[in-house]
């Protein structure tokens, strides 16, 4: 409990919490600027239309792609600066208070989460994120979306597990487009050599979901070596 309380102290010194929409001190989105987090609309994780619950379509079904797909806000003005304060400025401190929001979003909206709710809360349902190749990470210091998924934990009680790696130093997916995304990360991730243990059923995190190119490619890694069910979770969806 005291080291927690040190680290929150040391956090607070190099990273006092200013509101991104007003420059508000005490929260990173401030009471009066939640209004400008446009929150994302579901969509079917395999062909990327509309879906009110975030699960796949039924013509959509596939052996191993994603089972349904939860983003929460789309990635635009304040999520994009909070983002990039993220995974450029090591300000990982503002994850908590976004998953912490993202709850509270999806409990206000039963009826369009509850699929995905049923599913995390669900018996033997284990956390697993999207790994950084290993000299990147080590460079940058953190993976954020191992961070997510450790939040994510903390209010689901649901076992954060290392289950891929990725084996490829691949370019940034930021500049291409959506073939070239696929392209690029295509045999990029496998699952650890190491494991001994591998969960029936799985929510994927990642920090953001674009084309959906990286977590559909894990996706696929992971169901072809046993895992039956996969639900994808991004904070934020680019429109």
């Amino acid at each position: 409990m005291l080291l927690e309380e040190i680290k929150e102290g040391v956090a607070d010194l190099l990273f006092p919490k200013t509101c991104f929409g007003c420059g508000k001190e005490g929260k990173y989105i401030c009471d009066n600027c939640n209004v400008f987090l446009g929150e994302s609309a579901l969509i079917c994780p395999v062909c990327d239309k509309l879906n009110f619950t975030g699960q796949k379509h039924l013509q959509c079904s596939t052996k191993y792609g994603l089972d349904g797909l939860v983003n929460i806000w789309e990635y635009e003005g304040i999520t994009k600066a909070a983002l990039h304060d993220i995974k450029y400025k090591g300000n990982f401190d503002i994850i908590s208070e976004f998953i912490e929001k993202a709850f509270l979003v999806m409990r206000k909206d039963i009826s369009r989460f509850e699929s995905f709710l049923s599913f995390i809360f669900s018996k033997d349902v284990y956390i697993v994120y999207v790994p950084m190749y290993i000299k990147k990470e080590k460079r940058r210091g953190f993976n954020q979306s191992k961070i997510i998924a450790r939040e994510l934990e903390k209010i689901t009680e649901k076992k954060t597990i290392d289950l891929l790696e990725k084996i490829k130093d691949t370019p940034s997916q930021t500049n291409l487009d959506r073939e070239g995304r696929i392209k690029n990360v295509k045999d990029c991730f496998r699952i650890l050599p190491n494991s001994t243990f591998l969960p029936k059923k799985v929510v994927l995190v990642d920090d953001l979901w674009q084309t959906g190119a990286t977590l559909k490619e894990c996706c696929e890694i992971i169901k072809t070596n046993g895992v039956e069910e996969v639900w994808g979770f991004t904070l934020f969806r680019q429109v």
